[in-house]
């Protein structure tokens, strides 16, 4: 199969590494050289520097032969035109990054009218993401798998636990959901769990569930019995914008906090509910003063290095629902290491829309 990537911004690097780990032929296209070298050089791939809505520029990279084009330029318009142009010159299927609010409903007209098949949001998907995050505490350490529907979660067995003592014929019945242990670790020695098993407390046990499924034991295991009530996001970007908005729908407070005037003047005449405080969000006065009552802090500000210690801050300010956007390997295992678990990024949202 052959794919073409339009855009090689962190995203595009992100799609073109999983592309050629599948083993997928790849061709990227971007107006910046360096950036196109970048992904050529790191996958062994072909590249064209230029404009990726270019039917010249489009013919000369195989859009012929190519089963799928994916656009993910930091503009929308591009995007889509880039699928309308590829799909005109016969490509099967095209996927666009559209990140403006404005284009969320336009999914069938863009499908049947223009040539786009699929639209992402990375930011938006990463807003999601982070609102699941925030609704468990760091304790549990959450992975999802396959399309995202899937999760595996440890959580340690206190001597007060649903669980406790139960043997395990009798989970379901007793946790009233649909999980599968796969694992328990007494003690350090871990070991797949048989019928003639039971659980007991200091067990921590590793089990998977559907979404739903995930929320009924969570509720049961009391680790999302405290309601979120009050939230503050650092970042009024795009996932923040996305975020606000979703938390807000759900009933819960929110604390924006942003340098830029014009990204709180945004969010705030869309969601005149919000708190807005135009600031530092590495000002420790300010936010020693905004989490003293907060149950949640997301850092998404567009600087890994500032969301790193934004989430550092909250941590030892006692937050335990904590959410970062970092997009720096090394980063993210810094932050997993200091107790955080939850981290995400736009790229690897991306994936799992586009994959």
């Amino acid at each position: 199969m052959k794919v073409i990537i339009v855009g090689a911004s962190k995203v595009g690097y992100a799609l073109a590494r999983h592309i050629c780990e599948e083993g997928y032929d790849l061709v990227v296209i971007d107006r910046e050289e360096a950036c196109v070298d970048a992904i050529t050089d790191a996958f062994d791939c072909n590249g064209f520097v230029g404009n990726g809505s270019s039917p010249e520029l489009l013919k000369k990279a195989g859009i012929a032969s190519a089963t799928v084009l994916v656009a993910v330029t930091k503009d929308d318009e591009t995007n889509i035109l880039c699928c309308s142009v590829a799909k005109k010159l016969g490509v099967k299927r095209t996927i666009a990054a559209v990140r403006g609010p404005e284009y969320s409903e336009d999914k069938e007209f863009f499908s049947q009218n223009i040539g786009v098949d699929m639209l992402i949001n990375p930011e938006k998907a990463a807003a999601n993401e982070g609102n699941k995050m925030i609704r468990y505490a760091e304790t549990v350490e959450l992975e999802k798998f396959g399309d995202g529907n899937v999760h595996v979660a440890t959580v340690e067995i206190t001597k007060d636990s649903i669980l406790a003592g139960v043997q395990m014929p009798q989970v379901h019945a007793r946790l009233g959901a649909q999980i599968l242990i796969c694992a328990i670790d007494r003690g350090g020695k871990i070991f797949t769990p048989k019928g003639q098993h039971d659980v007991r407390p200091g067990d921590k046990i590793t089990f998977a569930a559907s979404d739903e499924e995930m929320d009924k034991a969570l509720i049961q295991f009391n680790i999302i019995e405290k309601m979120l009530k009050k939230a503050v996001i650092v970042g009024g970007g795009k996932v923040g914008y996305y975020l606000v908005g979703i938390l807000l729908r759900q009933g819960v407070g929110v604390t924006l906090i942003d340098r830029d005037a014009e990204k709180c003047r945004r969010i705030l005449e869309n969601y005149p509910n919000a708190n807005v405080i135009q600031g530092d969000g590495t000002d420790s006065v300010l936010m020693e003063k905004e989490l003293k009552h907060a149950d949640a802090c997301v850092a998404c500000t567009g600087n890994d290095e500032e969301n790193l210690i934004i989430s550092m801050f909250a941590k030892s300010f006692g937050l335990d629902r904590i959410a970062a956007v970092i997009d720096n390997y090394n980063y993210e295992v810094m932050l997993k290491k200091s107790g955080i678990n939850h981290i995400f990024s736009t790229q690897d949202v991306a994936l799992i829309d586009v994959i």
